[in-house]
């Protein structure tokens, strides 16, 4: 098992490629298509991002589970999936029932009645970005490190 944690790297930029494809390409663009009212793409979005959270929270506990398997972790690998940690419970348990509630005022034909909660849900998808490309680099520079002391 701790050979997958290895390669713990694929499964990063598998995650990355979500996050731009979904938070940074398909939410903005839904709202370009004319026949996309803002009530139907609110109800895609909240969907998609619902569906977006399930996985980022797999790939979390996969990541959990590589930390308390490894003994010795990196110290800056261990502090970023930590900080991506916090990131998932705030998006999970706090942003998005909110932003979902929000959805079904504008799904129903009313105005959503807050806007903060959405900007920091995208501050939060920026940093993660940058968060999981550091996590990435990092595994990959600890697997590289790895097959050097193997060789």
């Amino acid at each position: 098992m701790k050979k997958i944690y290895d390669y713990s790297f694929v499964l990063t930029f598998i995650w990355v490629g979500f996050l731009l494809a979904i938070s940074f390409m398909e939410a903005p663009l839904k709202f370009q298509a004319p026949s996309v009212t803002t009530a139907i793409g609110v109800d895609i979005g909240k969907i998609v991002f619902g569906a977006l959270n399930k996985v980022e929270i797999f790939f979390s506990l996969f990541f959990a589970l590589q930390i308390v398997r490894i003994k010795k972790l990196d110290s800056k690998l261990f502090l970023g999936l930590l900080v991506l940690f916090i990131i998932i419970i705030i998006q999970s348990f706090y942003l998005l029932p909110i932003l979902d509630a929000y959805a079904e005022i504008v799904i129903n034909g009313g105005k959503s009645p807050s806007n903060i909660e959405h900007i920091i849900y995208v501050v939060l998808e920026i940093s993660k970005l940058f968060l999981l490309l550091y996590i990435g680099y990092k595994q990959i520079t600890l697997f590289k490190k790895k097959i050097k002391n193997h060789s």
